[in-house]
């Protein structure tokens, strides 16, 4: 019996270049289409639901912006492109918010993901690389050395103010013999 994968499952990990399964694209559509970032546009639902709906049933090549024109915005199959730019628009709109879903802990949690690369109306489903954790940094201070000794952002500090006190007790100084 052939296993599905649960995108939603963090415990399962796909094969190296595995493609997901349509049910398994289905339900990440869902869960993009029912956020609140696609939830308030009912155009950019239209667009992506068609175009992915499409490319699952085997009828990418038939995503061509006068298709989209018609299908989705109801345009007259005649209409110039060239002055109408709503497919582009959608389009673009589209991959603005499939990127802001991607950065909300609901997208980053994704296991597939769903992209509409620039200059395609195609979709394209790849599994995400699962995150890796990373150990924390300790953060160190600052070392420089002076003298063979090596000195801390403490004792820095000392030396700029020791500094700053020789060159003004020299300026005082200065000041004093030159008003004598």
């Amino acid at each position: 019996m052939a296993r599905t994968i649960d995108p939603h499952d963090a415990t399962v990990l796909p094969e190296s270049g595995a493609e997901p399964k349509p049910d398994e694209i289905r339900l990440q559509l869902h869960d993009i289409l029912e956020s609140p970032v696609f939830h308030g546009s009912k155009r950019s639902r239209q667009f992506l639901g068609y175009v992915c709906e499409k490319s699952l049933s085997g009828e990418a090549g038939a995503l061509k912006e006068r298709t989209l024109a018609v299908d989705i915005f109801g345009r007259e199959p005649h209409s110039d492109l060239g002055e109408d730019t709503i497919v582009r628009v959608g389009a673009r709109e589209v991959r603005k918010r499939l990127a802001q879903y991607y950065v909300m802990p609901q997208g980053v949690a994704s296991k597939i993901r769903i992209d509409l690369p620039p200059g395609s109306y195609v979709p394209e489903f790849r599994y995400t690389a699962p995150e890796i954790e990373k150990p924390e940094r300790q953060v160190v201070p600052p070392v420089e050395l002076i003298r063979g000794k090596v000195v801390g952002r403490r004792g820095i500090s000392l030396i700029a103010i020791g500094i700053s006190v020789i060159a003004i007790a020299t300026t005082a100084t200065a000041v004093v013999k030159w008003n004598s």
